[in-house]
């Protein structure tokens, strides 16, 4: 009977230094919650990289396209402005985020604000991205038309950082492959 007790005695104590023990336990608990704070801290860096370039664009394009309202498209130091330069001019502003093979420019000039009875599209109907309504030779004054007229430059551009992180599918351009950054700018040429 008194094997048994102390059997059962030991087996008590025995137990609980088993319950109290912690070895691991940290390692285990670090593993479980370091894991879905890396993909938290990971997206936000990726959406705040997505914010951060589209203001780039936006600002860029604002910047560029200040040569067409004031008619300095006409004469610029390197001789007329083209489409090309445009796009060269847009990326130069956007501190490296933006590729110039991959920026679409659209532009549009209607004679009122009223005349405008849709926006230009970034996209065709199967979600891709459109290419430039001219070509990188073309004059910008051929799209952007002359004095006094309501300009729209919408600037595109397929952004593939945050499309390519796996299992969540944000691209919505290109097949799912790219999400679309665009900023538009629109404005009245002056009576230069």
């Amino acid at each position: 009977m008194r094997n048994t007790r102390n059997l059962v005695r030991r087996s008590k104590v025995s137990l609980r230094r088993y319950v109290r023990n912690r070895d691991g336990a940290t390692a285990i608990e670090f593993a479980l919650v370091f894991t879905p704070f890396l993909a938290l801290v990971f997206g936000i860096i990726g959406v705040s990289l997505f914010y951060f370039t589209e203001t780039i664009l936006d600002q860029a394009l604002n910047a560029a396209t200040r040569q067409i309202r004031t008619g300095q498209n006409h004469a610029t130091p390197s001789g007329e402005l083209t489409v090309g330069k445009l796009k060269t001019q847009i990326c130069d502003r956007s501190a490296g985020l933006i590729k110039c093979d991959k920026l679409t420019v659209v532009i549009s000039n209607k004679a009122a604000w009223s005349d405008f009875t849709s926006l230009p599209s970034c996209t065709d109907a199967n979600s891709t991205v459109v290419p430039s309504n001219y070509q990188d030779s073309d004059s910008v004054a051929t799209g952007a038309g002359g004095r006094e007229r309501v300009v729209l430059v919408l600037a595109c551009y397929p952004w593939e950082l945050l499309a390519s992180v796996p299992y969540i599918g944000l691209g919505n351009v290109n097949g799912g492959s790219s999400q679309l950054i665009q900023a538009l700018a629109a404005f009245k040429s002056e009576p230069y």
